[in-house]
């Protein structure tokens, strides 16, 4: 396993409360039991509970220069960023439900606030040396991804399956609100038995409502 003088594949995010991880377990329970019934194909890898994040920015392959950097910068910025509430909330699918790749949990509550902080960790990495997102920020919690064996008719009848699970869930949260009083910095190790996640630094927020980043520098 690499060390603290080597490369490391990480990732900035927040953690879920037990209570949380507990109501995504019973709704992937829940998922996993309509698709059955609905005799759709087993082609959905699930994340672990445990492992349900939501990410704030994936940085790869990270120097220890740049390890460095990132972590001091989030024990400077945090402590003037909001505790934001947040919940988790509707089903999705990335890109759609014909061609799906991901299954998502949306988030919902204090998104203006969720936002600032997400720009400012962009600023942040980008001071350290990595080039600007191309997507846009778009909070979800992965529960499930499709295995890359998976054929197109596979994709499609697991789709519509979905499709009517969806249809048929009821439009409350599904938990919270939450607090997120502390972001996490992650090492992330693939494994044959799914990725494996080390926190590098847990850095506590504070309470000031961020404000918009200056211009990120290229």
């Amino acid at each position: 396993m690499a060390g603290a003088d080597s490369n490391l594949r990480t990732f900035i995010a927040i953690e879920l409360p037990p209570a949380v991880q507990t109501a995504i377990a019973e709704e992937q329970a829940r998922i996993q039991a309509h698709l059955r019934q609905a005799g759709a194909p087993n082609i959905l890898r699930w994340t672990a509970p445990g492992n349900v994040h939501l990410t704030l920015r994936f940085l790869g392959d990270t120097t220890p220069t740049q390890r460095r950097h990132i972590i001091a910068g989030l024990q400077r910025a945090a402590p003037a960023w909001p505790v934001v509430a947040l919940a988790v909330g509707g089903l999705g699918c990335f890109p759609n439900l014909r061609a799906l790749r991901v299954v998502w949990l949306g988030l919902e509550g204090e998104r203006a606030a969720l936002d600032a902080i997400q720009a400012q960790v962009e600023a942040l990495v980008q001071e350290a040396g990595f080039p600007a997102e191309e997507r846009s920020f778009s909070p979800h919690l992965t529960v499930a991804r499709v295995r890359k064996e998976a054929s197109r008719a596979e994709v499609q009848r697991t789709g519509q399956a979905l499709a009517a699970y969806i249809a048929q869930r009821p439009t409350s949260l599904l938990a919270g609100p939450f607090s997120v009083d502390h972001l996490v910095y992650f090492r992330s190790d693939l494994r044959p038995s799914g990725s494996l996640y080390t926190p590098l630094a847990t850095v506590q927020i504070g309470g000031a409502t961020p404000q918009p980043p200056a211009t990120p520098p290229r």
